[in-house]
């Protein structure tokens, strides 16, 4: 009788091995994918509300700025169309305003409109949500007459 001899070295893998290994790496990839694409819709949502959030404080700034310049006269005009500010013909936003307030009554959004007789020498209230494609930002503020000492003070 003859033994069959085994050859006791053996290469290669078998297909169990070969799907289990398989699985693994697709389960990997499908988490690496996941975390992958999340990452970037949080990029993309963080950078627009950074955008935001940029733009709401130059529009503060600018009106601050316009706010405070004595030389101008006493009062000033702000007009709002087609939802961006303007001030003098000039434009103030680049993003467009979903709405703006003075004197935290006046809502000038609606449709071309100007604020007449804004006076310089009294602090002004205002508030306003800009928006973009994906998120808003609001702010509320009051802008100080150039005489007046700035005072900061947290909730």
């Amino acid at each position: 009788m003859m033994k069959k001899i085994r050859n006791s070295n053996q290469k290669g893998v078998t297909l169990i091995e070969l799907l289990a290994a398989l699985a693994l790496f697709g389960l990997i990839g499908a988490i690496a994918i996941t975390f992958l694409i999340q990452a970037n819709l949080f990029h993309v949502r963080t950078g627009a509300d950074i955008s935001l959030t940029q733009e709401a404080n130059l529009v503060v700034s600018e009106l601050r700025s316009i706010h405070q310049r004595e030389e101008m006269g006493d009062s000033y005009t702000i007009c709002i169309e087609d939802g961006y500010l303007f001030h003098n013909h000039t434009r103030i936003s680049s993003i467009p305003f979903d709405s703006f307030k003075i004197y935290s009554d006046k809502d000038l959004v609606s449709g071309p409109h100007c604020e007449e007789g804004i006076l310089r020498a009294e602090a002004l209230p205002l508030s306003f949500t800009i928006v973009n494609k994906s998120s808003s930002y609001d702010l509320l503020t009051t802008l100080t007459p150039s005489n007046q000492p700035f005072n900061y003070t947290t909730d």
